[in-house]
């Protein structure tokens, strides 16, 4: 079940409201509803997984519960990191044995990655780690709050990656309110029209160029490799703003995961502004543990080199998303050590648009690989889109004519941050609401494609 289904929309997420606000006066069965509803949620989308969910969830609670009892700091750790050793080995075995298995000619048959499982395995590990390695809470007697904080359905597929520090008090006490009720349909609508109207339209695009082969010309190589900038911009932090929206609806604030990343100054800004709680998620679990930049500029080096191939891997097991991350921890690391942020602030204004516009032209060249199935239909596309010669432009001109609309509202709500937005949604409710209608009967005619994001 996604959120951009009618099955969803009409049918999952009506009485799942009506139950919740029912009980608003009893924060105990509100949990209680929205873990029943959570676990729902994912096992109809992922039936043959579910199992494998509730053992993950089961083993961090009981887990955590037999740290907390030992009376010594070093037991408990040790408790916590076998706990944590166990998430990251459920994780290898279902998302990169296969793939290492076929690389050493060892097959060890066909592994179905389970939908989210690195989502909530992320958040798993986040409420281990706070509560037996950082020792900042205790550990949760009741199984419903730390089920809730790792399956609740609007973060549990495709993020944001929520942490337990985030979510615990919310969890514990929160109160219902008509305001945010309201701020979070209009936030789920926007996510919801950016997706359908937007992302698929730009997917169209997207897989005509990717899947040309050696019959793409250079002008459809960028055009593609546009549209599919805009494609997972819109895709991703559509579902973010969707699930933000319910969050809100049930009572909870669940953190912004983008803020106009294509408005980048740098590489490294990029990533301030793009899949947000998965930087903080590392640098916090990863860089920081590590030892961050306190410990020289080798060891540094060696850190964010470990952070970004990590997070390359994280994203699915292939060589195509290794260089991908290695590529991005290159620049983040150059751009470091030699201070261009710092250079940039006393840049003047033509060096800041040009580095800005190299900033744009790295990120969009590297979504190629992301999106290349393997390496040498990346390095075939590359090689496309900078064979610059004598050709036809009809096709390209074809889709630029006929999705123009879409190409200016992904450029649109590509630099115009939601809070803008939000602060005018009283004259804004009237056109996301048109425009939601008009998403909802894409569906009904049977136009859907599922959340690129699912995939990782």
């Amino acid at each position: 079940m996604v959120f951009s289904s009618l099955i969803f929309i009409f049918g999952f997420l009506p009485p799942c409201i009506l139950l919740v606000w029912a009980s608003r006066k009893n924060n105990i069965l509100q949990n209680i509803i929205l873990t029943c509803a959570s676990l729902f949620f994912y096992s109809w989308g992922e039936p043959k997984h579910v199992w494998l969910f509730v053992i993950t969830v089961s083993l961090n609670w009981i887990m955590t519960l037999v740290a907390k009892r030992a009376k010594k700091d070093t037991l408990q750790r040790i408790i916590g990191s076998i706990t944590i050793l166990i998430d990251l080995a459920i994780l290898f075995w279902f998302k990169y044995a296969g793939w290492i298995g076929n690389g050493l000619g060892c097959s060890i048959g066909s592994l179905v990655l389970p939908i989210g499982i690195s989502f909530y395995t992320f958040q798993a590990i986040s409420y281990v780690a706070d509560v037996t390695l950082l020792n900042k809470y205790p550990a949760e007697k009741n199984p419903i709050n730390v089920s809730l904080y790792i399956a609740f359905f609007p973060q549990l597929i495709a993020g944001p990656i929520v942490r337990y520090e985030e979510m615990r008090d919310q969890i514990n006490r929160r109160t219902l309110s008509i305001d945010l009720f309201e701020e979070g349909a209009f936030r789920f609508a926007y996510g919801f029209c950016k997706k359908v109207l937007l992302a698929d339209t730009m997917g169209i695009i997207a897989n005509k160029a990717f899947n040309a082969g050696d019959n793409l010309t250079c002008t459809f190589a960028w055009l593609g490799a546009i549209a599919y900038s805009f494609q997972i911009f819109m895709d991703f932090s559509g579902y973010s703003d969707m699930a933000i929206g319910l969050g809100a609806i049930f009572g909870f604030r669940i953190p912004e995961n983008f803020k106009c990343p294509y408005m980048a100054r740098s590489i490294r800004d990029f990533w301030r502004r793009w899949h947000i709680t998965l930087s903080i998620w590392f640098r916090d679990y990863v860089y920081i543990p590590l030892g961050g930049n306190r410990n020289g500029k080798l060891r540094m080096v060696i850190n964010i080199a470990v952070v970004w191939l990590l997070t390359g891997l994280w994203h699915g097991a292939n060589i195509t998303f290794v260089i991908w991350g290695g590529a991005y921890g290159t620049f983040v690391l150059m751009e470091k050590l030699l201070g261009i942020e710092k250079q940039l602030e006393k840049a003047t204004t033509k060096g800041r648009l040009a580095y800005r516009f190299f900033t744009l032209l790295t990120i969009l060249i590297l979504w190629v690989f992301f999106r290349a199935d393997n390496i040498g239909v990346a390095m075939n596309y590359l090689r496309q889109m900078f064979s610059f010669g004598l050709e036809q432009f009809d096709e390209t001109l074809l889709y630029i004519t006929e999705l123009k609309w879409a190409f200016l509202g992904s450029f649109v709500l590509s630099v115009i941050p939601f809070e803008r937005i939000n602060s005018k949604r009283t004259i804004a409710w009237p056109v996301i609401f048109l425009l939601f209608l008009v998403s909802v009967s894409y569906l009904v005619k049977g136009t859907f494609s599922p959340f690129l994001y699912f995939n990782f």
